[in-house]
């Protein structure tokens, strides 16, 4: 007759599957992805894909799922988090770290997800339908909405990111001249262009 299991090597036994199950979670299906998990807009209730912006009204979504392990509330019991709220739980965009440059999805401020999430996106090699452009070829990203558009290279800048550094500007000059190519730029708002890229 075999022995009975105590409680600890099941416990073993269970563990060791969910880590067998976590090491085969880079075959896991694309939907079932955290960063493509589903989300309702909380301004226009449109059912779309987790982004840290709606599609449809741009409203910025109050509850955020983190794009790397799916979770909606720190609860601060790792240790991990690089924002230190002693004995809070932290939910909303208290929770926030950084938004993905691939899937635009918001990263929970633990040290983990904010330093793995962009090597291992699911979305880094993702290319839209419609224009059949990468992530890379929509232009330059600085989490801020670009108010300087170069039309040449096709870019928006923010007023930081507009001035090169050790480069002295002429100050009867309006248009800010582009950082790349030098043409001048104009204003994101007088044109029909997308100032978060």
């Amino acid at each position: 007759m075999p022995k009975k299991k105590t409680g600890a090597r099941k416990k073993a036994e269970r563990q060791r599957e969910i880590q067998k199950k976590i090491r085969s979670t880079l075959d896991r299906d694309l939907g079932l992805q955290p960063c493509n998990a589903q989300m309702q807009c909380d301004q226009c209730l449109r059912d779309q894909k987790s982004r840290a912006f709606c599609y449809f009204c741009g409203a910025l979504n109050k509850l955020p799922i983190c794009a790397a392990c799916g979770k909606q509330k720190c609860m601060m019991k790792s240790g991990d988090c690089v924002i230190k709220h002693g004995g809070r739980y932290t939910t909303g965009l208290q929770m926030v770290g950084a938004i993905c440059d691939f899937c635009e999805a918001f990263i929970c401020h633990g040290r983990k997800c904010l330093t793995t999430h962009a090597c291992i996106c699911p979305l880094r090699d993702a290319e839209c339908l419609e224009c059949k452009r990468g992530v890379w070829e929509h232009g330059m990203s600085c989490n801020r909405h670009g108010q300087f558009t170069c039309m040449r290279c096709k870019i928006c800048f923010c007023d930081e990111h507009v001035r090169r550094k050790g480069f002295k500007y002429d100050k009867s000059v309006k248009e800010m001249p582009c950082p790349k190519c030098s043409y001048p730029t104009s204003e994101t708002k007088d044109f029909s262009v997308s100032g978060i890229s």
